[in-house]
């Protein structure tokens, strides 16, 4: 934040975009990717994940009192992703909006094409799982963790809520 200030200070424009998901959804598909590749972070599981993560979106949090910015929820760049993109422009570019609507039609049809899960499989992204959801492992088996780590999960949801409700988005 300090880095940011100077920068300003310097007349530099400094945009920030906060990405959230919702905190279940973040534990599940770090749970299920450790599930698939143990080496991933290994070090980072049980408490140490409940921890990693109320600590991710407390930052989240304190850092948007310190720096406004545009919040993109993970759901919304999924189920509104032309309306997200179009935000971002916005926000880099104000002036240029209304005189480029046609380009930023094309830039966000490009955006949607180049992020398709489909291409990035095409390319061999190693992240990806052969299917898209839930992966092999049924939620069931991550119950003993959500169980233990209750009061750290409903921790970031405290944290997620109040960074959505800055959002103009959701």
């Amino acid at each position: 934040v300090h880095e940011i200030k100077n920068l300003e200070k310097s007349f530099v424009r400094v945009n920030v975009i906060y990405q959230v998901r919702d905190p279940s959804s973040v534990i599940l598909s770090w749970l299920r990717y450790q599930s698939r590749n143990p080496g991933f972070n290994a070090e980072i599981n049980g408490q140490i994940l409940a921890d990693y993560m109320k600590k991710s979106y407390r930052s989240i949090y304190e850092m948007i009192q310190l720096k406004d910015g545009l919040v993109v929820d993970y759901l919304d760049i999924k189920n509104k992703q032309t309306e997200v993109l179009n935000s971002i422009y916005t926000m880099i570019w104000p002036k240029e909006q209304s005189d480029q609507t046609l380009l930023l039609d094309d830039i966000n049809e490009k955006s949607i094409i180049a992020t398709a899960r489909s291409t990035r499989l095409k390319m061999g992204s190693p992240f990806l799982g052969k299917k898209e959801g839930s992966g092999n492992d049924p939620e069931e088996l991550f119950d003993d963790f959500f169980a233990s780590n209750k009061h750290e999960i409903e921790c970031c949801y405290d944290f997620y809520n109040k960074i959505l409700a800055l959002s103009s988005l959701s």
